[in-house]
């Protein structure tokens, strides 16, 4: 999803600003056909934000009336509300009535996530029983017969010291720290995903399990209903486990690990219990980066493909905008430690087999520090990093509060961090 200013023109069919008249056809259809549009002419604009305006109000109230019906229709909500706020930006009434929208959009969607991931897990054709105890009862009577690094990694969750918050709670015990998670994961979904990057996605889509809740507290995370609000069900580790198996029966390209940072310890153990019963597809652990070098170091063997955000250079602007001052710091090391484990990426037949793929999001007014860490990955961890500038940003959750980063950045912020990759001879990913 292309970004720019709310005054750049990208679509030449909408660029009318020297013509006398405006067609409403011209500004529905640009609309629907420009990936960058950000209408130019004030008669264009007028025209769509009628357009935009009428079309949210009624699908709120279709919405609303419809809470309860299939998801299939809250996703095309969702996805017309996503599209609108995409293109234009939006501010008092309309910009809210796209988030009620959304709100409401993935209320329906979050009643289909049970069903959808249980014929998932139907799918796999291993039978690894089925256990009605809670995560702890189950490790409790079979931990001898995991790996060292397992066994430590659960020992380091009682008390919690897995991620740098270090909440030092007891979470077998039920006690909960930053995450909100006790010691069995709560899962917002299951299933292949194919908005993830190419290399990652091939023919039957990346296999993606998306944990609730996150160690980040970011302002303007696009998926809170899952990170904040932590929507989803408990999992068992057999249950895990027999989802890897299953999205690796429905073809999918790699298992993806979805925020694991917080749920780490029953994930390895998943894996274990996985591969012994045929679990072949590579590995990814898409993290928001903020993980400790003690975390990693116990996750080696465990992962194919390490798939870190890197957020910030600056530790005021982490502290601000994630609750994470130390952010910079931990998350250098954090690279360097899953560059040293996997090294560069490497690609087989167009999809992902071992590596390390950076994700940098670009904030308005270089917020994010992008070339520091730009020059961070060409001169400490390797000019043949391959690493995704990405341009989706857009003001969601608690972003508005923040005049900052309440609008998307420009056409040319993002080029110039691209062009500045590709200048340092990092591999960018286009």
């Amino acid at each position: 999803m292309s970004t720019s200013s709310a005054a750049a023109v990208r679509s030449p069919a909408l660029n009318r600003e020297a013509s006398e008249s405006c067609l409403c056809s011209e500004c529905f259809f640009g609309l629907l056909s420009s990936r960058s549009l950000f209408i130019g002419c004030a008669k264009s604009k007028s025209c769509s934000v009628k357009f935009a305006f009428f079309t949210v109000i009624f699908s709120s109230f279709l919405l609303k009336k419809a809470v309860y019906l299939k998801s299939a229709f809250s996703a095309i909500i969702l996805s017309l509300a996503l599209f609108i706020e995409s293109r234009v930006f939006f501010t008092g009434g309309i910009a809210k009535e796209i988030v009620k929208l959304k709100e409401y959009a993935i209320i329906v969607l979050h009643k289909s996530t049970v069903s959808r991931t249980s014929n998932i897990i139907r799918h796999t054709k291993y039978d690894i029983q089925n256990t009605k105890y809670e995560t702890m009862t189950f490790l409790s009577a079979n931990i001898g017969s995991f790996s060292k690094p397992v066994q430590q990694l659960w020992e380091n969750m009682n008390p919690c010291t897995l991620c740098p918050r270090k909440c030092e709670v007891y979470r077998s015990k039920g006690e909960t720290g930053f995450c909100g998670i006790a010691d069995t994961p709560v899962v917002s979904s299951v299933g292949p995903h194919f908005g993830e990057e190419s290399v990652l996605v091939g023919s039957g889509g990346s296999g993606t399990i998306f944990f609730a809740s996150c160690n980040l507290g970011c302002v303007f995370c696009q998926n809170f209903d899952i990170s904040h609000h932590r929507h989803g069900r408990r999992m068992s580790i057999e249950q895990l486990a027999q989802s890897m198996l299953g999205l690796q029966n429905y073809g999918c390209s790699n298992i993806n690990f979805v925020t694991p940072t917080h749920v780490i310890p029953a994930i390895t153990v998943a894996i274990e219990l996985a591969r012994k019963n045929g679990l072949k597809l590579p590995t990814v652990y898409n993290t928001g980066g903020y993980d400790t070098v003690e975390t990693l170091k116990l996750l080696e063997g465990f992962v194919d493909i390490y798939m870190p955000d890197m957020k910030y250079s600056d530790s005021r602007v982490a502290e601000e905008l994630s609750a994470a001052p130390d952010y910079p710091e931990v998350n250098f090391a954090a690279v360097k430690e899953m560059h040293r484990q996997v090294g560069d990426l490497k690609v087989k037949k167009g999809l992902a087999t071992h590596g390390l793929l950076v994700r940098h999001l670009v904030l308005p007014e270089n917020l994010a520090g992008s070339f520091k860490i730009i020059d961070f990955l060409a001169e400490q961890i390797s000019t043949s990093t391959t690493v995704n500038v990405m341009d989706q940003y857009r003001p969601c959750y608690k972003a508005a509060s923040h005049p900052k980063i309440n609008r998307r950045p420009t056409f040319e912020e993002i080029e110039s961090v691209r062009q500045y990759a590709i200048e340092k001879g990092l591999n960018v990913l286009m």
